[in-house]
């Protein structure tokens, strides 16, 4: 209450300082910072371990594994100590060795192919060949018929000497032989029909 007019007051006064209070709060604060600052840096740290560990070295080997059955290699499958990375490796091998087979049986028809195309081109020189021939014997035909012809003459005229008529007679007797070797490449040349 109010001191009334005549009376002495008095009052006490405590002062303290919080200053060592304060301190300690500030001290707690910063300790618990550091303290979280920490275990997150332990947790990353720990985090990256792990996931270096077990994600990113086995993937990184699959990466290479891949790489290496695109440039041909065939290897055996990678193992991994996860089991979704030994079966995406398992995949890949059985896709390499898919896509080894068909590379063989690429290169198999490519060999069948070329062999194909190299018959075909005898074949057409063959062709090309017969019907030059053939055209060429059929010319070669009427002259053999001529001498032919002349040599059985001179040969069968009384006025010739007899060495003559001997000549006469092989030129006849060959040019027979070369008209039925014609004849039979003829035959030959002309196309079968089927039946």
């Amino acid at each position: 209450p109010m001191p009334q007019t005549g009376e002495a007051s008095m009052a006490i006064e405590l002062e303290r300082t919080l200053r060592p209070e304060w301190d300690f709060i500030m001290r707690a604060i910063r300790n618990q910072i550091l303290t979280a600052l920490v275990v997150l840096l332990l947790l990353a740290a720990v985090t990256y371990w792990i996931n270096r560990r077990f994600v990113s070295k086995p993937v990184q080997e699959l990466i290479d594994h891949v790489d290496r059955v695109a440039d041909g290699e065939s290897l055996p499958t990678a193992q991994y100590q996860i089991d979704e990375p030994t079966q995406l490796a398992q995949k890949i091998e059985k896709v390499a060795d898919r896509v080894s087979d068909l590379k063989e049986e690429a290169e198999t028809e490519r060999q069948q192919k070329r062999e194909l195309e190299h018959q075909l081109r005898h074949a057409n020189r063959l062709s090309s060949v017969g019907t030059l021939a053939a055209g060429l014997i059929h010319d070669l035909g009427t002259p053999l018929n001529v001498i032919s012809g002349r040599a059985m003459m001179i040969e069968g005229e009384k006025e010739w000497t007899e060495d003559i008529q001997r000549n006469a007679h092989i030129i006849g007797e060959q040019s027979t032989r070369i008209a039925a070797i014609i004849r039979s490449l003829l035959a030959f040349a002309r196309p079968d029909e089927g039946q």
